[in-house]
């Protein structure tokens, strides 16, 4: 019997993959980090003290908590302040913006539940000892600690479910780097080249259950699982690929960088389609500049007349701005290079992303042409 979020094997995958809805809403996380941090901000205080110091010689002075965390003064509060939730004392995100868990989290946010990363950050920072290593392993602490457990008595906060929504988050970003072919990993207790069930069920928007269920090999397209060291794991390029038939899987795409030009050396792409979408979100990011952007979309249009589009607010305003290119508009390699000039990319790359762009989508379609085959014999 199949289970609610199963997809039979007879069905033929959506056009789009299915997008997992993220369960942790960015507010959700946004305040979790501030939760924990304040909580951090507490046990830290106890170790460095707790009475107010603007009256002390500098030299005696200790750094008041919230100090430590977002550089604001909370001297004269008393300490009994110090036990009370963040939100009663006004502390919000955007106390807290600048600091590491929060700029970390809001990367490993959209890589784990839209599969977008940032050029700067990814993969360079997801492996052993990065930036997003030492956050996992200082959730995980928080995730388990007495200290906060304790502190809960006094203050009424959620900070330990706080460290289990940011460390699920985490967990979430590692599974869809491993799946991604990573040849690290920054959690620990996870292994290269293979996806726990658990793993594949926080990218895949299937439950556990589902997934043990859709691995029966009886099954037709069963879930392909193994064993290592004990445990039942599926070898990520047979998750990518089982992912696919299903229409489950999400391919990765980057944002632009801070200065609105795709990074070509390092994005890539699983269809024309993708590509198109790329390119239309890189003139969005170009347009953004204001008046410094007018000459680049000049030409574009130029190029490009029937699929370069904008749309106007008040005085004439750029408000939005795409290019809807369909995958037969990048057969005229001529005209693709002009488009490559144009928006500062390189032509060469371009021209070998879009190659390389065809034959992906060419090789998925082939493979499942080879599994529905396999299926009927």
């Amino acid at each position: 019997m199949n289970t609610p979020n199963d997809t039979s094997s007879s069905e033929v995958p959506p056009e789009h993959p299915v997008v997992p809805k993220p369960t942790v809403s960015r507010d959700d996380m946004q305040n979790a980090v501030v939760d924990l941090l304040w909580a951090q901000a507490h046990v830290t205080s106890r170790v460095y003290g707790r009475t107010p110091t603007q009256g002390l010689p500098a030299s005696q002075r200790a750094p008041s908590a919230l100090d430590l965390m977002a550089e604001r003064q909370i001297d004269g509060l008393g300490s009994a302040a110090l036990d009370s939730p963040a939100l009663e004392l006004g502390i919000t995100w955007a106390d807290v913006a600048s600091t590491q868990l929060a700029q970390t989290m809001e990367q490993l946010y959209d890589f784990a539940y839209f599969a977008v990363f940032d050029l700067r950050y990814y993969p360079h920072e997801l492996g052993d000892e990065t930036g997003a290593w030492w956050i996992a392993l200082f959730l995980k602490d928080m995730a388990s600690s007495d200290s906060l457990l304790w502190q809960r008595e006094y203050n009424r906060a959620t900070e330990l479910s706080a460290a289990h929504t940011l460390l699920q988050i985490v967990e979430t970003a590692n599974a869809r780097n491993l799946l991604e072919g990573a040849t690290e990993t920054f959690i620990q207790s996870s292994q290269v080249g293979y996806l726990t069930i658990r793993q594949l069920a926080l990218i895949s928007d299937f439950t556990e259950e589902s997934l043990r269920v859709l691995a029966n090999p009886k099954r037709n397209n069963a879930l392909p699982t193994q064993s290592v060291t004990g445990k039942t794991v599926v070898n990520v390029e047979d998750a990518r690929r089982w992912l696919q038939s299903k229409g489950r899987y999400t391919a990765v795409t980057a944002k632009p960088d801070s200065a609105g030009s795709l990074n070509l050396a390092l994005a890539r792409f699983e269809s024309p389609a993708r590509l198109c979408d790329a390119l239309s979100e890189h003139v969005g990011a170009i347009a953004t500049r204001g008046a410094a952007s007018l000459p680049t979309l000049t030409a574009v249009r130029s190029l490009y007349p029937k699929a370069y589009w904008q749309r106007t607010g008040i005085e004439g305003k750029i408000v939005d701005t795409g290019l809807a290119l369909m995958p037969s508009d990048l057969q005229d390699a001529t005209r693709l290079r002009e488009l490559a000039v144009a928006l500062g990319l390189d032509a060469d790359l371009l021209t070998l992303r879009t190659r390389e762009s065809v034959i992906r989508e060419s090789l998925t379609g082939l493979e499942a042409q080879i599994r529905t085959q396999a299926e009927r014999r």
